[in-house]
């Protein structure tokens, strides 16, 4: 057909057969029309043509019919809610999203089927939210899953335990996270075959494969894991070697822990109610252990390391001082705030938990109300694991400081106690009537986490009065706004859950 085309284009006048060759039996026939009639002898031979193709043609197959989404178990949310839930979408409403989505899988209510594709869109970008947002998708969000690789998040079937088969087939074909699931699997149910597998392939995986299945030791370690470790502790890689180190502190009673706590305790002597830190006198071959140390160490490598390695109960028996009496004595020293840090680490390594609270009140005192710097990951991981008055009452120095309330903020983002939000909402609208320079971004970005933290029943504290400096200048317009930036925010959580009671 496209001799065809290309003929008309340039014309029967200039060509000497404008009819072209088909290789086909319509050749006999299209050789037989009118020579002086060109243009109608073109026509007729491409309409016969086009004929002659479509004799015979088997269209294709339609398409299988892809299977409906199976019937919804869940209540559709309201009009009211899903309004109010697509409004808490908005980039400047998202905070209040972790509730919302709570309250919604305690109603068990799910999403209209209108606003599944902005939400799903929403949770790919935000993978802390994909458990809580599988909840309220209901089977339609399942069945759309399919459509769209970014969204395979949401399809998670539901599988009885795999068999030793079928576990044998993913490690030895599987790609490295397939691999690295089964680990972590059987390290679960069987961790003596999860540490045999890796053993038995451990020489011939890449290093940086290596790396990642020891990680999956961590869990049930055991003293039975100590040839493996002692094995990696020969690895030619230095961040595997380091690693195995780590995994070693939770194994306080083997041979290695027990040389590195007598190289500890030579480092850190307390006599005479004084707390002396030095170069270790117990080497012991130490470096065979702990990859990171050397006789050239520095005298901070070796205590800083010590510190992260070494449970820190071993100081309230060895050194016969409480954790408070030991953090004291290590303030002494000019690298109190490293040495703390090192300190906190083993804490939460060993889950220390007696630790936590000295830890934390040393730290927020010393550290975050005079240098505004410190580790916040601690910090925020001690706090977590505390209960929640407790770990408010901690806080209060904090809030009650107008230059670092927002890290309070930050290091307890929510839901707070009736108690502790009286006093943070209290607290909060005696800065804003004082007219001080501070840092209005700080206070704009954590003012919406305020309002999702706060407990319900301090919504109308919080809707003020707010009083505000009697003078026009831009920064008091500006936090004018910022408090009602707030208040909007808690009259969207207001209306959302007086819909969903």
């Amino acid at each position: 057909m496209e001799a065809f085309l290309k003929n008309a284009v340039v014309g029967t006048d200039r060509l000497a057969s404008p009819l072209p060759a088909t290789e086909t039996e319509l050749d006999t026939l299209t050789v037989q029309l009118p020579t002086e009639q060109k243009e109608r002898s073109l026509l007729l031979a491409a309409g016969a043509y086009a004929i002659y193709s479509q004799a015979g043609f088997a269209p294709p197959k339609a398409p299988k019919i892809m299977p409906q989404a199976a019937p919804e178990t869940l209540r559709v949310c309201s009009a009211t809610i899903a309004h109010r839930f697509e409004e808490m979408l908005d980039t400047s409403a998202n905070t209040l999203l972790p509730e919302a989505l709570h309250c919604l899988q305690a109603a068990q209510l799910r999403l209209p089927h209108a606003l599944l594709l902005q939400s799903i869109s929403y949770a790919s970008k935000h993978q802390e939210l994909q458990s809580a947002f599988l909840a309220v998708l209901g089977e339609r969000g399942d069945w759309l899953s399919q459509f769209n690789p970014e969204w395979s998040w949401i399809h998670r079937p539901k599988q009885e335990d795999p068999t030793r088969a079928e576990l044998e087939a993913l490690w030895e074909e599987g790609n490295l996270e397939q691999r690295e699931n089964v680990l972590s699997y059987l390290r679960i149910k069987d961790p003596d075959t999860a540490r045999d597998w890796l053993q038995s392939v451990w020489k011939q995986e890449k290093a940086e494969v290596r790396e990642r299945f020891l990680d999956t030791l961590v869990v049930n370690i055991s003293n039975a894991d100590q040839v493996l470790l002692e094995q990696a502790l020969k690895d030619r890689s230095q961040r595997i070697r380091e690693k195995a180190t780590q995994l070693f502190a939770y194994l306080p009673e083997t041979p290695q822990m027990q040389r590195i706590m007598a190289c500890a305790d030579s480092i850190f002597v307390y006599k005479q109610n004084e707390l002396t830190i030095t170069l270790p006198t117990v080497l012991d071959s130490i470096d065979e252990f702990v990859p990171a140390l050397s006789e050239k160490s520095s005298l901070e490598q070796w205590s800083q390391y010590m510190l992260m390695l070494v449970p820190p109960p071993h100081w309230e028996e060895h050194l016969a001082l409480t954790p408070g009496q030991f953090i004291e004595q290590l303030a002494t020293y000019e690298l109190r705030q490293e040495l703390i840090e090192s300190l906190m680490f083993s804490a939460l390594t060993h889950q220390s938990i007696n630790w936590y609270e000295p830890l934390l009140r040393w730290s927020i005192e010393h550290i975050l109300l005079k240098t505004r710097q410190g580790s916040f990951d601690h910090y925020q991981n001690l706090l977590a694991a505390l209960p929640e008055e407790q770990a408010e009452a901690l806080l209060l120095p904090l809030v009650e400081h107008p230059n670092h309330w927002t890290q309070a903020v930050q290091l307890l983002p929510g839901p707070w106690s009736k108690k502790y939000s009286q006093h943070f909402i209290k607290t909060l609208q005696k800065y804003y009537a004082q007219e001080s320079n501070t840092s209005y971004t700080a206070w704009t970005d954590n003012l919406p986490i305020v309002a999702s933290a706060i407990h319900p029943s301090c919504f109308e504290l919080a809707q003020g009065p707010w009083e505000h400096p009697e003078k026009d200048a831009w920064y008091i317009q500006h936090r004018k706004q910022q408090v009602q930036n707030m208040l909007a925010l808690i009259e969207m959580r207001t209306q959302f859950l007086k819909e969903i009671k």
